[in-house]
């Protein structure tokens, strides 16, 4: 690993750039490429020498001599390759330019091996070259036999004074030799590749001088200990040219290369026999990667699939080679594309269902580690989606693993009958701070354990495998990391049963088929990337390639038709075909042009653009490009209901969405210009969101810097467009389901955004909003307009609150989609959108933003404006204040409350409306002020004018808001909750609502509630229950008073009873008196059974329930809920609901609802 490499590993490859011929390549090698003029030379030498000219010849090798010399001349400047009289590199050479210059000059064509500089970036493993022993007994005659000695002396750097432990060898060498007749020894000093030092230069001159100096050292001190001659000693010196451990430029290395050989020869009177050990080094690698590349000076050079002779040695591309040849042998294939980086975060914990106590284990998964410094995990509370609390920070090694035990405390007081939320994100830094972080995901804590008996190797196992979930997907939610450079994928197939795969570094899955794949982003540099391939008894075969991310690089693909006719038709044809460009005269022309390219500008930019002109008369082949394709019906098309599907295990993506003739983007990950499809969110706000999805111009600018939650410090979104399609709101009241259908079809593709509201039963303002993922949490057929959800979505979300409207309590949940549509008749109107939105974080705490829209469809040409303000000290303490305007009508909402087989229409606004709206909301952490304190305080006050035409908040009168709400625990064992909501709605509805609830834990295994509310309507047709809409009016005033009692026998089963009494009525309002009891009762760890059951003004109601868990990702569910309707009369009466199915993951991307 060079310095400069990431501590986290990598999955890498190889390149596919530069695939290379399997024909046997003649080279010409050097220490350095020679240029284009002295290839020209040699060659014509060769040819000369080869036809047997040798006048030719000899005139043609001063010709070479020449332009070498002029070659040399042109490199006598800092910093360039020179050689002096005895062969000797400069030690300001630097690693040869041309191999990965970008201006094309002098360079080996791209189709080729090159030979590339040493210096790379290793993405694997670190391994050595190995020494290998072997004995063996010789027996030889009695003659001059030479002798050497394996033990070798070592030197200090720049020295050439024998230490007291060569001392030592030494005179182990003369005990060995003292008395052998006829000695003769032969010595050779090496030194490091160091230059030497200014100090010593007196002594020494280069490194040549000073490996002489050495071994003439040891010959002096032979020489006095045995009392032989000079003549006995021959000294000889190779300096650095003969390193025998690894790299020469390797620092750590350099000590053994300090050293000093010795061979003694004497007469054997008589035939010996000796033990001779021979050691052997062993290059781990295929292709010998590991071993030292010697210059080879000969001018031809022949290799055949980069393998040369034993005498020559292999150069860089021949290893290249090699290690193609024998990647492609044993299906292996390492491959890059410097202008694909597509990052990748997610994560997965296994189990998911927890109680305390337990370890979690956890796995994330990133395709870009050598840019990530570190990695946390950070575990949250759940359950009020308007504090989430953070539990825990846990450190992530360098695989983005780790593990969690469960506190205690997070189980106490919870009930049988309960199933709490956490939820988790993983985090990563990169080496400035800056960090990613990934969606929530999700784990349901319980109050039980597994039971005992569990196969603890088989759960291991089982948890291995479904740690895997996270491999090659994406849950990223935030991203500030700089992500610069190309992708190089590892892939391979055939791996027998047993081995294992590692990939850049990495331990790689493989599956029950022997195939893997593993993909990296890394810089734009050199790299050798390497797989190895291990078997189960240990041996190993490793392939190391070296590659090239460019900095620049470009890919084309294009075609250009042209089409020309004759034609001699009698008779009106242009008037019947409605073609007048073929029957306007005798001969007619036609052509297309159709063209893709992808270029990357410098490690910054990326240019990508596309066009289709399609076949049309060549005077109007460049008119018009930005009209829309008509074809793109066909785009909308399930592919499941088309013959084009097929089981290739193939993935098709689009890199230039357009519905028009034209796509061009210019990118640097974070920060785009576009001309195309795209899809437009500003949503930060309440009053000022816009939702499209869009063909046209759009940009977008996120700065490099980011406050510490991680938000980018200015951000500016711009848009324009003449879409040529038409915006649909419409929101679906859940009805415990999981189908819905939009009220218009041919809905653009890739266009729509799909919410989930939970909305407050009170003020009907938006409590908590998450956006789905398709594929993922939904499917949609575009042309039918049918949303499918990959599970059933409840109609109702639990408050916590024990007073009920009717037989239920909770909030209402609703399904939010925007789309965009073709009308029927699309010729009959003009459309324009544009706008924009600015967000600045002047500190970590202050950001102000401004949002401008203008809209014209149908006929409704609207103005939006608004104005923000967040001023915040932590996520859950924060201070918002909105204010915007609208001019005109805006795009219709529509409400449904079956799915959409029905529809009702919202408020409609005049053409020429003009109104205002102003929107302030706080909330206040306890914990931000005491820690040791746990609750929260939050408030809001919201006003509409008449008119007022922002998406999702249409009111035809004048509206005001406001409410408050606080939680807090009163010591350990109470908690109080308050909720206050006013709404006044000039000649309109007002409502006025106040509730209070207070908990009690008794004891270990009781618990008693209060809750009190009073609500005051005002000519209302507010929903009474969640579940219900009420068609008649009520007004007056009404306090219910409820109890409920809980008791947890801390085993297998909870009760609960509870009543509730209206305390004061006036107006139509009538009675809410009721009481019931509900049970949960958990027959094994896997089965369990609920129900509810009351009685009393407006009849019975209840729910009742089974759920079999029969693994961690699968269940079986049945629940029927009865509802009474509120305990006014209504004529929609009562109501009830059978929801049961299946769900099974059936495999890591896919789930099973039924």
């Amino acid at each position: 690993m060079t310095p400069d490499a990431k501590p986290l590993p990598v999955p890498v490859t190889s390149a596919a750039r530069g695939r290379h011929a399997s024909s046997a390549l003649h080279r010409l090698t050097m220490n350095t490429i020679p240029s284009r003029s002295t290839l020209v030379a040699r060659a014509v030498a060769l040819a000369c020498w080869c036809g047997g000219l040798a006048p030719a010849h000899a005139a043609t090798l001063q010709a070479v001599q020449a332009v070498q010399a002029t070659d040399a001349a042109r490199t006598e400047q800092p910093g360039a390759c020179a050689r002096d009289a005895r062969g000797r590199m400069d030690d300001q050479c630097l690693p040869d330019p041309r191999a990965i210059e970008i201006d094309g000059r002098d360079r080996l064509p791209e189709s080729s091996e090159r030979e590339l500089p040493r210096l790379t970036f290793l993405l694997g493993d670190e391994r050595a070259v190995a020494s290998s022993s072997s004995v063996r007994e010789v027996s030889t005659p009695g003659a001059t036999v030479a002798r050497q000695d394996t033990r070798q002396s070592r030197f200090d750097s720049g020295m050439d004074l024998l230490k007291p432990e060569d001392r030592a060898r030494l005179d182990e060498i003369v005990a060995q030799v003292k008395g052998r007749p006829g000695l003769r020894f032969h010595i050779t000093g090496h030194t490091d590749a160091q230059r030497i030092s200014a100090s010593l230069r007196q002594r020494f001159p280069d490194n040549q001088a000073l490996g002489l100096a050495r071994s003439q050292q040891v010959a002096r001190y032979l020489a006095q200990q045995l009392g032989l001659p000079d003549s006995a000693f021959a000294t000889h010196t190779r300096g650095p040219d003969q390193p025998v451990a690894g790299d020469p430029q390797d620092r750590a290395r350099w000590p053994a290369n300090r050293r000093v050989d010795i061979q003694v020869f004497w007469q054997d009177p008589a035939p010996t026999t000796q033990r001779v050990v021979t050691t052997t080094l062993v290059d781990p690698t295929q292709c010998d990667m590991l071993s030292p590349l010697v210059d080879d000076d000969s001018p031809v050079r022949l290799t055949i699939d980069g393998r040369s002779g034993p005498a020559v040695a292999a150069t860089s591309a021949d290893r290249q080679r090699c290690t193609d040849v024998r990647l492609a042998h044993h299906q292996l294939r390492l491959q890059y594309d410097s202008l694909s980086q597509p990052r990748r975060l997610n994560a997965t914990a296994w189990p998911t269902t927890v109680t305390a106590g337990d370890t979690v284990r956890f796995a994330g998964y990133s395709n870009y580690r050598l840019f990530i410094e570190r990695a946390e995990l950070r575990v949250f509370t759940a359950n009020d989606a308007r504090q989430p609390v953070l539990l825990a920070q846990v450190p992530l090694d360098a695989q983005l693993a780790g593990q969690w035990t469960v506190p205690d405390a997070l189980t106490a007081g919870l009930r049988p009958q309960d199933t709490a939320r956490l939820t988790y994100r993983v985090r990563v830094y990169d080496a400035e701070g800056r960090f990613d972080e990934t969606d929530d995901f999700t784990l349901s804590l319980v109050d039980h354990r597994p039971p005992a008996g569990v196969d603890l190797t088989a759960a291991s196992k089982q948890a291995d495998h479904e740690l895997l979930a996270a491999y090659g997907e994406s849950r990223l939610a935030i991203g500030n990391i700089p992500v610069r450079g190309g992708t190089v994928t590892a892939s391979g197939q055939a791996i027998a049963p047993g081995q294992r795969v590692r990939a850049l570094g990495v331990e790689v899955p493989v599956d029950r088929d022997g195939r893997f794949v593993m993909q990296q982003i890394v810089p734009a540099r050199l790299h050798t990337a390497e797989i190895a391939v291990i078997d189960p008894d240990g041996p190993a075969r490793v392939y190391r390639r070296d590659l090239e991310i460019p900095a620049q690089d470009s890919f084309f693909v294009g075609q250009a038709d042209l089409t020309l006719g004759h034609q001699n038709t009698s008779g009106p044809a242009a008037l019947l075909t409605d073609d007048k460009n073929r029957y306007q005269g005798d001969h007619w022309a036609e052509g297309r042009i159709a063209f893709y390219g992808k270029r990357r500008l410098d490690p910054r930019w990326t240019l990508t653009g596309s066009l289709d002109t399609e076949e049309r008369p060549l005077n109007e082949l460049l008119r018009n490009l930005d009209h829309k394709d008509p074809t793109s019906l066909f785009r909308r098309i399930d592919p499941v209901d088309s013959w084009a599907t097929f089981g290739d295990d193939s993935t098709s993506i689009d890199d230039a969405p357009t519905q028009g003739r034209v796509y061009l983007r210019l990118d640097d990950g974070r920060s785009h210009l576009l001309w195309g499809d795209f899809k437009l969110y500003l949503g930060d706000t309440t009053l000022a969101q816009v939702s499209r999805g869009l063909y046209g111009l759009q940009g977008r600018y996120l700065g490099d810097d980011s406050t510490s939650f991680g938000d980018a410090r200015l951000r500016l979104d711009v848009f324009a467009a003449q879409p040529g399609t038409l915006s649909g709101r419409e929101e679906f009241r859940a009805t415990g389901g999981s189908l819905y259908y939009l009220r218009h079809q041919d809905v653009t593709r890739g266009a729509e955004k799909v919410l989930v509201e939970v909305r407050d039963r009170d003020s009907g303002l938006v409590l908590s909003r998450r956006q789905l993922v398709p594929a993922a949490d939904y499917e949609i057929d575009y042309l039918q307009g049918r949303v499918l959800l990959s599970a059933p979505l409840s109609s109702l979300s639990d408050d916590g609150g024990i007073v009920r409207a009717g037989g239920l309590t909770g909030h209402p949940v609703y399904l939010v989609v925007d789309y965009e549509y073709a009308p029927v008749n699309d010729g009959g109107f003009d459309s324009l959108a544009s706008g924009g939105r600015l967000a600045w974080w002047a500190t970590d705490a202050v950001r102000f933003g401004v949002t401008a829209s203008h809209q014209n469809q149908t006929g409704g040409d609207q103005r939006l404006a608004g104005l923000d303000l967040i001023v915040r000290r932590s996520e859950t303490t924060y201070l918002k204040a909105e204010l915007a305007r609208t001019d005109g009508p805006g795009t219709g909402q529509y409400t449904s409350l079956d799915g959409g087989f029905n529809f009702g229409q919202g408020a409609v606004i005049g053409q020429d409306d003009s109104a205002s709206a102003w929107r302030v909301e706080s909330q206040l952490d306890l914990r931000d002020i005491a820690p040791d304190q746990s609750g929260r305080i939050a408030a809001y006050a919201q006003y509409r004018d008449a008119g007022f035409s922002g998406p999702g908040q249409l009111t035809t009168r004048e509206t005001r808001q406001a409410g408050v709400s606080a939680t807090a625990a009163l010591g350990e064992k109470t908690e109080l909750r308050l909720k206050a909501d006013h709404r006044d709605e000039t000649q309109g509805f007002d409502t006025d609502s106040a509730e209070a609830q207070l908990a009690f834990q008794l004891t270990p295994n009781w618990s008693l509630a209060a809750g009190l509310r009073l609500d005051d309507k005002t000519g209302d047709a507010l929903l009474g229950s969640p579940l219900l809409l009420s068609d008649s009016t009520v007004e007056g005033q009404r306090t219910d008073l409820s109890l409920q009692l809980d008791y947890d026998s801390q085993a297998q089963w909870s009760a609960y009873a509870f009543v509730q009494d209206t305390l004061r009525r006036t107006g139509t309002r009538r009675d809410n008196d009721r009481l019931g009891l509900g049970a949960r009762y958990r027959l094994t760890d896997k089965l369990a059974l609920n129900g509810e059951l009351s009685g009393g003004d407006g009849g019975a109601a209840g729910k009742a329930g089974v759920d079999y868990q029969y693994d961690d990702r699968s269940s079986v569910y049945m629940t029927y809920v009865l509802d009474t309707g509120r305990t006014d009369e209504n004529n929609l009466g009562r109501g009830g609901a059978l929801v049961t199915g299946v769900k099974s993951r059936l495999g890591d991307g896919l789930t099973v609802y039924t």
